[in-house]
């Protein structure tokens, strides 16, 4: 039987080790692994890592893994979850560059690359409909992020309004708000 801070390592060792893109493409990795597989974390204290990771700048998957750690565990354990989680695709990303850097022009690595484009699309609708339609006690949540989904939506279509104002407008009517 795996401790607590041992299984929050491992999670993180497998999600770097598993997980393919960067940003948003890590959500329903984080879901799966730390929700469902392992009960590390709650759905209410992912759901605020995610928004705090995607709303900063930086790496979505780090940010994640540093809220929870710091939240539900220790310094040491975010320190050895962050390297778990960075060493595995740092060591998988040079090899590939290498390789791929030989063979720049083939034809089927360019194919490969097109066909993961709406795989990355789906993963991050898939985001967007578990976070918004996951059972919670308030409907007023819902109502207030399908209404500012919306309105931002509108406003960044219709405007020529740079699109961190718009989340920083967001931030601030939510914290307010919620």
């Amino acid at each position: 039987m795996m401790t607590s801070t041992i299984k929050f390592i491992y999670a993180n060792f497998l999600l770097g080790i598993t997980s393919f893109g960067g940003g948003k493409a890590f959500i329903p990795m984080y879901q799966e692994v730390f929700l469902r597989e392992f009960h590390i974390t709650s759905q209410a204290t992912l759901t605020q890592a995610i928004t705090y990771a995607t709303a900063l700048p930086g790496p979505v998957a780090t940010m994640i893994t540093t809220y929870v750690g710091f939240l539900e565990y220790n310094m040491w354990a975010v320190v050895f979850g962050l390297l778990a989680l960075c060493l595995p695709p740092l060591i998988i990303y040079l090899i590939t560059f290498y390789i791929l850097n030989k063979h720049m022009d083939n034809k089927v690595i360019k194919r490969i690359s097109l066909y993961l484009s709406p795989a990355i699309i789906a993963l991050l609708l898939y985001v967007v409909f578990d976070l918004f339609f996951h059972k919670s006690n308030s409907n007023f949540y819902y109502w207030y992020s399908g209404i500012t989904l919306l309105v931002s939506t509108i406003i960044l279509l219709k405007t020529k309004v740079h699109p961190i104002f718009i989340i920083i407008a967001c931030g601030f009517i939510g914290y307010y708000v919620l």
